[in-house]
């Protein structure tokens, strides 16, 4: 007789998990890719202009965005099961409010209850 696979709820919930927090890491991970561009970019066109009204108006929102980015992304990595989950499942503000907790501390926790620290 045939090996016949069981079905397991537990491991299915598990499984959608991780590939949601792989698609949620891949595009933080676009969106620093193109906060670094627009960054680049900026430093150039100062280098041209040190009034360009463009890059005058970009550099803050990338030097606001960047850290929130890698808090993000050191959250959905190495933080905590509990936590990955809860940003995963908040709204933009409530993620915005986790990423600045982990800034505020430059850290989180993992889930071996080790201090993960974040460096921005």
């Amino acid at each position: 007789m045939a090996n016949v696979a069981t079905y397991r709820p537990a491991e299915s919930v598990d499984q959608a998990f991780w590939v949601q927090v792989r698609g949620a890491r891949g595009g933080l991970k676009a969106l620093q890719i193109e906060l670094l561009e627009c960054l680049i970019d900026a430093r150039e066109r100062l280098k041209t202009n040190h009034n360009d009204a463009t890059a005058l108006e970009v550099l803050p929102y990338v030097y606001s965005e960047l850290p929130r980015n890698r808090a993000a992304l050191a959250l959905l990595g190495e933080g905590r099961w509990a936590d990955r989950q809860a940003w995963l499942k908040a709204d933009p503000e409530g993620r915005r409010e986790m990423e600045d907790q982990i800034l505020l501390n430059c850290s989180l926790q993992a889930d071996d209850g080790t201090r993960v620290d974040v460096e921005y």
